[in-house]
């Protein structure tokens, strides 16, 4: 996507309008990964952990945590907590 932005402002690069949708697209998917989803995640509240009870101790705060696994620690993601 930045080489095409470079080329469109340098080369005379002018994209088709489908090439211009999908980088939308992805721009877009990027900004709900990096800023939105986690800030829904941590309106969800309390949220129960697997197992036999359901007592209040039981229950995990919906917090963001340090996320290794989808996004390499670029941002905070709650669904996927870092190890303890």
């Amino acid at each position: 996507m930045i080489e095409a932005g470079h080329a469109a402002m340098h080369r005379g690069y002018v994209p088709e309008r489908s090439d211009i949708e999908v980088m939308m697209q992805i721009t877009e998917a990027l900004i709900e990964t990096i800023y939105v989803h986690p800030a829904k995640a941590t309106r969800l509240g309390a949220i129960p952990l697997r197992g036999k009870s359901s007592d209040a101790e039981d229950l995990v705060e919906a917090t963001p945590q340090s996320c290794p696994i989808v996004c390499a620690k670029a941002f905070d993601c709650f669904l996927h907590p870092a190890p303890s």
